[in-house]
């Protein structure tokens, strides 16, 4: 079955709000509600999947997501909540420690630090965007130097 992207972000954030409510009740984090997500992470960071920022944001990788729907919603989000829920309840550790650990196991959930998904495709992405992006700092370069003459 395949989805369109306004599902997938609807799908997307309900999952987040679901776990960060989960978090909140079962830990005493104080993940705001609803999750702030955004969906252009293969835009500067193609190989990851997704990105926990402080204790109320998670970045998604759209064209990952697009391809592998079930990892996303059963495995990604969570694991980045999960981030959320460690920043909020300041605990010690790194990223992918014993407590960030124990609250994914407590919501069920495989404690992986890294996804097996085929990057390819964002990678592609991200040069295209990386070329567009350098080609039009070009041309404005060249535009205002033509209105300095």
């Amino acid at each position: 079955m395949t989805f369109n992207d306004d599902d997938l972000r609807a799908k997307a954030q309900a999952t987040a709000d679901a776990f960060a409510n989960a978090y909140n009740n079962k830990h005493g984090s104080k993940i705001p509600v609803p999750v702030s997500t955004s969906f252009e992470l293969e835009l500067s960071k193609p190989r990851c999947a997704g990105i926990a920022i402080g204790h109320e944001r998670i970045e998604l990788n759209m064209t990952l997501y697009r391809d592998y729907p079930k990892e996303f919603l059963n495995e990604v989000i969570p694991h980045e909540v999960a981030h959320l829920a460690q920043t909020s309840l300041n605990m010690i550790g790194g990223d992918h420690s014993p407590q960030w650990r124990k609250l994914m196991e407590s919501m069920y959930r495989k404690a992986r630090k890294h996804h097996t998904m085929d990057t390819k495709k964002a990678i592609a992405i991200y040069e295209e965007h990386k070329a567009a992006s350098k080609a039009a700092k070009a041309m404005k370069r060249k535009t205002l130097s033509a209105d300095l003459f």
